[in-house]
């Protein structure tokens, strides 16, 4: 992610509240997204195919879930830099990272706004 996105990120982000629910959260990490525009991440490989703690352990950087952990972080929810803390934030099925994240279901490639698209859908059904 760019310094310029990180950037536009914080100076948009609000606290989220600590009693958001799921579908809240998801959704305002989505809006918040959506403010740093066309920004460009390389899709999570084989994200079924590894063991969980691998995956856990994976780094954001580079990946689609970087946008949404540096969302939660500038809304005080800090996840750290790995893909386990992103899906203890917003409480994440190694499926639901397939989903948002994983080349098999959005290419290659993925903008931010694929992935606020991708935490809409996420949040619409729970």
């Amino acid at each position: 992610m760019k310094r310029q996105d990180l950037d536009i990120l914080q100076a948009n982000a609000k606290p989220l509240p600590a009693n958001a629910s799921r579908a809240e959260l998801l959704n305002a990490v989505a809006t918040l997204i959506d403010t740093i525009g066309p920004a460009t991440f390389k899709s999570l490989r084989n994200v079924e195919g590894k063991g969980l703690a691998v995956l856990r352990a994976t780094a954001v950087a580079g990946s689609p879930l970087e946008p949404i952990a540096e969302a939660l972080k500038a809304g005080d929810r800090d996840p750290g830099n790995t893909v386990g803390g992103v899906m203890d934030v917003l409480n994440l099925t190694q499926t639901d990272v397939n989903a948002l994240a994983c080349y098999c279901d959005n290419g290659d490639e993925m903008t931010a706004d694929r992935a606020a698209k991708n935490l809409r859908t996420l949040a619409d059904k729970r």
